[in-house]
């Protein structure tokens, strides 16, 4: 017997060990069922259900007070702010979806007021649509209270310090708090509460850190670490299946010289996939030798992230800022120029320049062709929107010449 069916058999003979994790494992969850638990439209369309005051939940205003609350109070506001707030009638308020793209939008014309929410959970901001929505709601509703939540899985603060006057940063620790203070001495229907606390369940496991399951798993993972990292190695992964896929829809197109594929620079990447284009290697020359941030010849890339197992992706267009010379410095700034006129502070090593929408692909598809196709048309969707990205800048670059 080698050392890996060592390994192996070790594990087999504790193969109980896993009992500790049936807890998790073995629990109905209406979240995970549906596979809706890491969609972020899915959370944004739960809580937006759970702020409405006349919604059907059963729990009245009280999600919707718990916020106002929380905003008022722990972010500050001057007296007269925080009594008309904690005094409106917070039965006329009106919770929209997508309103001017706004992820919830929470306006109440009695009293003045307007909250504006923007969830991240699995993708970043872009666009510069922190500051276009303030400035929305600045513009439209220039009388009303306004405030402005950044909604993350860990609360964390907008990325460019000009959103950070404005918008504040919550945490999905936070609404769970507000949805269980919520909840506390209501009688509602039990589905109703079944579907609640099912939600609740799926937030701790899925966008924030359950610590007990995480201590769990690593004991086990530290007693066996040899078996389970050879299981891993060989078991059937999408991600793996993801990266080749992206890899084979990039030699296609190259072929047809849509895009530029460097396989050097791809080959033993899994979790991202790179490409160029020619026009904006035009724009943005790179070098001679392989001496960029990538390790290449390339000073910018449009990167197809491969997450969540193969199951989410996140395309980009981002610049690396080693070893520029003034001359490519010259031109990321000209091309940042043309697009929103934003520039970094000296040093930078990595500016995402654009983020598109995230993608999904269905890991229940149990043929690798059926993944293989759906892959590939959610990539040609892509493309297509990064063409229409580079007509935009070619316009504006000629109407700068």
């Amino acid at each position: 017997m080698d050392e890996k069916e060592k390994h192996l058999l070790d594990f087999l003979l504790d193969i109980q060990c896993l009992d500790s994790l049936k807890k998790w494992s073995e629990t109905f969850n209406l979240f995970d069922i549906l596979k809706i638990a890491e969609k972020e439209i899915c959370h944004s369309n739960m809580l937006a259900w759970l702020l409405q005051p006349n919604g059907n939940h059963g729990l009245g205003n009280a999600v919707l007070q718990q916020l106002l609350q929380t905003l008022i109070t722990n972010f500050g506001a001057d007296s007269k702010v925080i009594f008309d707030a904690l005094l409106m009638n917070l039965d006329h308020f009106e919770i929209l979806r997508e309103y001017n793209y706004i992820d919830i939008f929470a306006i109440s014309h009695e009293g003045n007021f307007v909250i504006c929410i923007e969830n991240k959970i699995f993708s970043g901001e872009h666009d510069d649509q922190l500051s276009k929505y303030y400035t929305f709601v600045q513009e439209r509703y220039p009388d009303y209270t306004a405030r402005f939540v950044y909604l993350t899985p860990d609360g964390h603060i907008p990325e460019k310090p000009e959103d950070q006057e404005h918008w504040q940063p919550l945490s999905y620790a936070q609404i769970i708090v507000m949805i269980e203070k919520a909840m506390a001495g209501k009688t509602i229907n039990p589905d109703v509460k079944m579907v609640i606390q099912h939600y609740i369940d799926a937030i701790r496991r899925h966008i924030m850190d359950d610590k007990e399951l995480e201590s769990r798993c690593k004991g086990i993972y530290q007693k066996h670490k040899d078996a389970l990292d050879l299981i891993f190695e060989y078991r059937n992964n999408r991600i793996k299946t993801a990266a080749e896929g992206i890899k084979e829809w990039c030699r296609k197109k190259a072929q047809q010289d849509e895009i530029e594929f460097d396989e050097v620079s791809a080959a033993g990447r899994i979790g991202e996939v790179s490409f160029t284009t020619p026009f904006m290697t035009a724009l943005l020359p790179g070098f001679e030798e392989r001496k960029s941030g990538w390790k290449d010849k390339c000073i910018y890339h449009y990167t197809i992230y491969n997450r969540k197992g193969g199951e989410a992706f996140s395309p980009v267009l981002i610049l690396a800022g080693k070893n520029l010379d003034e001359a490519q410095q010259k031109c990321c700034r000209d091309v940042c120029a043309l697009m929103d006129g934003k520039q970094r502070e000296p040093g930078w090593q990595w500016w995402t320049l654009k983020s598109w929408n995230d993608f999904s692909i269905d890991n229940n598809l149990l043929m690798e062709e059926e993944y293989r196709i759906s892959l590939f048309e959610k990539l040609d969707q892509v493309l297509e929107e990064i063409k229409r990205f580079e007509e935009g800048l070619k316009k504006k670059l000629s109407l700068s010449l």
